[in-house]
């Protein structure tokens, strides 16, 4: 049989070894398949301190990492920000109210905890008024009242992160809408500009346009042509070729009352006047969806 495994110990601090048995934790002891991607920095002169934290939390799915002193604490959070940090009050150098107040400005979404005696409650409560501080737990410590503290300290910032994402996504969406809408604005007007360019040009040519739809309704007529159907300067865009167009013309256009489904030509006289004319089918997918006539005076 083989010999079971030696069973690794944690050190004064409540580290684990580097290659424990399982090949997947860190160099500080952590199983990193299980922290659920949530950091927690304990920080504390003491050593002995941070090995309770450890003990109390080490079967947490949270990866722990630990400080000796605000400096050291800093750097750790350059390095891999964290998205808890609980920290003592009292510690050389810079306090854990001053390390709190320093990583809200630097890490505004990490939630800080802090721990501290009855002593200090009132420079704890200013602290907490002024949002450098999310909760405040006395010593000595209540073990489950700090896990839940922990737990829900990290349901919060988890919470909060949803919500930025959802308001990012959210810009993120209308930002897209708004480019959106400016290309088809944009598009609209290059598209009633090119409409006004194509008219203005019909309305220079020395031949008369018309454009039917599908049931023989004038939809489109330039200048030339309103001149040489309709003298009077009547309106043509709306009225039915049978009804704008002479019968002579109207017969040579549509043989037997029916609309033209191939290109044709002819010549009418329009107080006589010999005018020439040209039809060409407007098709859509083999479907016939109108015509466009061209009428123009006979030369001599």
């Amino acid at each position: 049989m083989n010999a079971p495994p030696e069973m690794t110990k944690p050190d004064a601090a409540g580290n684990l070894p580097s290659g424990a048995p399982d090949g997947k934790c860190r160099e500080d002891g952590v199983n990193i398949t299980s922290t659920g991607g949530r950091r927690v920095l304990l920080v504390d002169d003491e050593k002995s301190i941070l090995a309770s934290l450890r003990r109390l939390l080490r079967r947490e799915p949270y990866e722990l990492v630990t400080a000796n002193s605000a400096a050291e604490a800093l750097e750790m959070m350059q390095d891999k920000p964290a998205q808890l940090v609980m920290t003592d009050q009292r510690m050389p150098g810079l306090t854990g109210i001053e390390l709190l107040q320093e990583i809200r400005v630097r890490w505004p979404h990490t939630v800080r905890i802090i721990l501290s005696g009855y002593s200090e409650v009132n420079t704890i409560i200013t602290a907490i008024n002024e949002g450098a501080i999310y909760k405040f737990v006395t010593k000595p410590w209540n073990d489950e009242e700090i896990k839940l503290h922990v737990r829900r300290a990290l349901e919060q910032y988890e919470l909060e992160a949803e919500n930025r994402r959802l308001t990012q996504e959210v810009s993120d969406q209308n930002a897209k809408l708004r480019e959106l809408n400016e290309l088809l604005d944009q598009r609209a007007m290059d598209a009633s500009t090119g409409l006004t360019f194509a008219q203005e040009l019909l309305e220079t040519i020395d031949a008369g346009v018309l454009t039917l739809d599908e049931d023989g309704l004038i939809v489109g007529a330039n200048r030339e042509a309103r001149e040489l159907i309709c003298p009077s300067n009547c309106e043509l865009i709306g009225i039915g070729a049978r009804t704008a167009l002479s019968s002579d013309m109207f017969e040579s256009l549509f043989p037997e009352g029916t609309q033209c489904s191939g290109n044709a030509s002819g010549q009418v006289l329009i107080d006589e006047h010999a005018v020439q004319w040209r039809a060409r089918p407007i098709r859509d997918d083999e479907r016939l969806r109108g015509q466009i006539l061209t009428l123009w005076r006979e030369v001599a």
